[in-house]
């Protein structure tokens, strides 16, 4: 009987970083976080980074005393920013310092940026925090004689066919640009919402299309990863799944693309590279301008309750089932049949006391 305890409280305590695992595909999935997990560790000196720093910021967070949540922000910053710091330096246990040092700030980072962005226009943060720190390590890492570049093994730049630049394009989301570790990632996402899949990889096919329409030299297969999110973002997560949402989410994918392209060669005069922040900026700009509309109306946004695309969907579906649209509040009469119905202040039942102007 005391092993049953023993093993629900190993549940418990793993259950947040798979879901901070997911996050990184915008899920929230045990399963989807393990498949995750399994392909950081195709690198495993990548994968050990991006441990090393969950871990860390897990429990930082706890130390702080931030708020225990179901998909904590914190773990799913540090794990991009260990996972770029694998990819970057050779591993030694000067870079594990550094990873540990990154999962701590990025916890800092995650959760002010946060608290920011909301109060500006409820916009989410994102991996803006694992952006900052890891550009910060970037900056540093010139002066620092003890981290090392970390050379890309051979075997990434092997091609698997016609697919290979989206599949490649995915798998650079976790610093593994081989196709098969895209195609994994496409799995977990087929696995959770084949909704969000079809976002993904139209949102890498307008990106990518744009690329080749303007003929810049940007490799789309590099940058990709940015379109997709964009569009999995605005058009699966942060709105109703409908024809204006999937309108919108390419051109959120479209500016990914023009901001991947424009940002390129400024922050490549510091040896800094994009990351993910080509996707953050045009998802802000498009939600924040959706927002910024009076009346409301189609594609409906859900900054204040994200969600996976299905379960949006069957929200939108009950509301209509009950005359209402979403996010309204379905009312009907009391009564039946025709009648006056009115009620002053102070009235005999009801606005009365310091709800008399109700």
């Amino acid at each position: 009987m005391s092993g049953r305890p023993a093993v629900a409280g190993l549940v418990d305590a793993v259950r947040p970083y798979l879901r901070g695992y997911s996050a990184v595909l915008f899920c929230d999935d045990e399963l989807v976080g393990l498949l995750v997990l399994v392909v950081t560790f195709v690198r495993p000196e990548v994968g050990v980074a991006g441990l090393l720093a969950a871990l860390a910021a897990r429990m930082a967070a706890k130390q702080l005393g931030y708020a225990d949540q179901g998909q904590p922000p914190e773990i799913y910053n540090a794990l991009f920013l260990g996972l770029m710091i694998g990819a970057t330096w050779n591993f030694t246990p000067v870079v594990a310092l550094l990873a540990v040092t990154g999962g701590v700030a990025a916890t800092l980072a995650a959760h002010v940026l946060r608290g920011w962005l909301w109060r500006l226009d409820r916009l989410p943060a994102f991996s803006l925090g694992a952006v900052a720190i890891g550009w910060l390590f970037i900056l540093v890492a010139p002066a620092a004689t003890a981290l090392t570049p970390h050379a890309q093994p051979a075997w990434l730049g092997e091609s698997v066919g016609p697919v290979d630049a989206p599949l490649r394009a995915l798998g650079w989301l976790l610093f593994t640009p081989h196709p098969l570790a895209g195609a994994a990632l496409l799995a977990a996402l087929l696995l959770r919402s084949r909704y969000l899949a079809v976002l993904c990889l139209a949102g890498y096919g307008v990106g990518a299309g744009l690329i080749l329409v303007l003929g810049a030299s940007l490799d789309p297969a590099a940058a990709g990863f940015n379109f997709m999110l964009a569009a999995m973002g605005v058009g699966g997560i942060f709105a109703v799944p409908d024809k204006a949402s999937f309108g919108w989410a390419l051109f959120a994918a479209l500016m990914a693309a023009l901001l991947a392209i424009a940002l390129h060669e400024p922050l490549a005069r510091f040896g800094l590279p994009p990351l993910t922040t080509p996707f953050i900026l045009s998802t802000h700009l498009v939600l924040a301008g959706l927002a910024a509309r009076i009346g409301g109306g189609r594609p409906w946004l859900l900054l204040d309750a994200p969600a996976m695309p299905e379960r949006s969907l069957r929200a939108v579906a009950l509301a209509r089932a009950r005359l209402g649209e979403p996010g309204s509040v379905a009312l009907s009469s009391p009564v039946l049949g025709t009648w006056t119905l009115s009620q002053a202040i102070d009235g005999e039942h009801t606005h009365r006391g310091a709800w008399r102007h109700a």
